[in-house]
């Protein structure tokens, strides 16, 4: 068995599928990560940096939503108090969606020559 740490810290990222379902993804998300626990929002932020490390690898369509997702939910954030840790994520989140973009302009052009 876990501490009651550990324990608390899952129950904040563990997802309310109904909830989820009923206000839909980024929002809901973005509603959690207000009220989450430094620590959880930290394991969030990781999560979320990992995920848009490889925005180049998904199709158009998956990589713009998740690009639009994550706007949003960072977006949300801008009235939180952030450690210095959430904001070197939230750096990182941002310099990947920016190189993801820059690749995807680079791609078009490509194809167009």
């Amino acid at each position: 068995k876990f501490g009651h740490n550990v324990s608390s810290i899952v129950g904040e990222l563990t997802t309310d599928k109904e909830k989820c379902k009923a206000m839909g993804k980024a929002e809901n998300l973005s509603e959690k990560m207000l009220t989450m626990s430094s620590y959880a929002l930290r394991i969030k932020l990781a999560d979320r940096t990992h995920n848009v490390s490889d925005l180049d690898s998904l199709d158009s369509v998956k990589r713009e939503k998740s690009i639009k997702e994550t706007r949003f939910i960072l977006e949300s954030l801008k009235d939180r108090h952030l450690t210095k840790t959430h904001k070197i994520l939230i750096k990182r989140i941002a310099k990947s969606i920016e190189k993801s973009e820059k690749n995807q302009k680079q791609q078009i052009k490509n194809e167009t020559i």
